[in-house]
């Protein structure tokens, strides 16, 4: 369950992990029920990005305070400085993107008079001219990018430098070097 100076402990990649599937289910859905007329589409998908933004919202603070209370792996040794402090800043940028896009939505619906149950919002009452909206959207354009770089530079250093999936427990997409070990 702990982790080792290899691998991160299994809390730690079941959190990434369930984090990382509702992220990326919120952003298709934010793009479709932006688009999609009035109507019982458009407040399911309202009423579940509100519901998942606010979960992922809540598994993100425990895994900050995971990052300062739980053990994890140092840097793999062969990491170069610049991929580290690279590493370092989309890591702050991803979890920062999280609680600006939080904490927008929130404005957002409270500002608007929707509240926050998301089982009774009415994606109707949402003013969109408000600067929450205007900051969910800006922010969420810069999160997937934030998104795309994270997955390109771990897919990147795994295929070249070393096994780095497997700290977070994929051992399917270890390298053929790891592999032969």
């Amino acid at each position: 369950m702990e982790a080792t100076t290899d691998t991160y402990g299994k809390p730690a990649r079941i959190l990434h992990g369930v984090s990382a599937l509702l992220i990326i289910a919120m952003i298709p859905m934010g793009i479709v029920m932006t688009r999609v007329g009035d109507g019982g589409l458009k407040t399911g998908l309202y009423r579940a990005h509100v519901a998942i933004g606010l979960v992922v919202l809540l598994l993100t603070l425990v895994r900050v305070v995971w990052v300062f209370v739980g053990d994890r792996p140092g840097e793999p040794p062969e990491m170069p400085p610049w991929r580290r402090r690279l590493r370092l800043g989309i890591h702050i940028g991803i979890y920062s993107g999280i609680f600006v896009l939080a904490i927008s939505g929130i404005g957002l619906l409270i500002g608007s008079g929707a509240g926050l149950n998301p089982f009774s919002l009415d994606p109707g009452v949402i003013n969109r001219d408000l600067l929450p909206a205007t900051t969910h959207w800006v922010v969420s354009k810069l999160f997937i990018v934030l998104l795309v770089f994270h997955v390109a530079g771990v897919i990147s250093y795994h295929r070249s430098k070393g096994d780095v999936l497997s700290r977070m427990g994929i051992p399917l997409l270890r390298t053929r070097e790891a592999n032969l070990d």
